[in-house]
């Protein structure tokens, strides 16, 4: 089992909130734990402490298959907690339970909604042979996703999703995307543009992140 954060902010309660990922089974947040789905995928998490520093609740925000997404940056306001990052392979959002409708009931936790092949044509998940076939590379995409503060799923949005250009020739009860979505789409992108061009590593797209963790200050905590 591996957890690794990636961004803390505060909200206007005064909570901290922290993100990141774990892989595998019963990571410990104090007195509460947060399991994976399986041992070969990747959970994004998103942990409430009051301002004390008490475990206030942990949840699942993301998940997908180990190594094919993660969480860059989360930013929270009087409406909810944002999250951005990248993925390469199918992600998934939000959790709910899915139960059957014959005694005994069972229930699963299972995903909200996801980004894959067949709902974003626009992107490439097959890896191409480098050059010199030592290997292959994946195209890395941006995502985006809103949560309320007890971090249940709202929205998501694929940064290249053609519906974000597209809305803005459309009228607007013609448009399927909101003023929100367009905006923080738009910040998410810029950020995962910029970010790899960083070369101070403080925005945290190297591969090394334990060095990236180091360089970086906590304010606040």
């Amino acid at each position: 089992m591996s957890l690794q954060a990636r961004s803390v902010v505060t909200n206007l309660d005064g909570n901290i909130l922290v993100t990141g990922y774990i892989t595998g089974m019963f990571a410990k947040f104090s007195g509460l734990e947060l399991s994976s789905r399986s041992a070969m995928s990747r959970t994004i998490f998103i942990a409430t402490y009051s301002p004390e520093g008490a475990i206030l609740g942990v949840r699942e925000a993301a998940s997908c298959l180990t190594g094919q997404c993660d969480i860059s940056a989360m930013t929270s306001d009087e409406t909810g907690v944002l999250l951005t990052g990248k993925f390469r392979g199918r992600i998934t959002f939000g959790v709910k339970q899915s139960c059957t409708s014959t005694l005994p009931t069972q229930c699963l936790p299972v995903e909200v909604d996801s980004i894959h092949m067949g709902n974003t044509p626009s992107a490439a998940f097959d890896g191409k042979e480098t050059s010199t076939g030592s290997g292959f590379l994946f195209n890395e995409y941006c995502w985006v996703a809103k949560f309320d503060h007890s971090a249940n799923y709202i929205w998501h949005k694929f940064c290249d999703d053609p519906a974000l250009e597209n809305d803005l020739t459309r009228p607007l009860t013609s448009r399927i995307t909101t003023f929100e979505q367009q905006e923080w789409t738009k910040r998410a992108k810029e950020f995962f543009v910029l970010n790899p061009r960083d070369a101070t590593g403080l925005l945290g797209k190297d591969s090394n992140y334990a060095d990236v963790a180091a360089r970086r200050v906590p304010y606040g905590i």
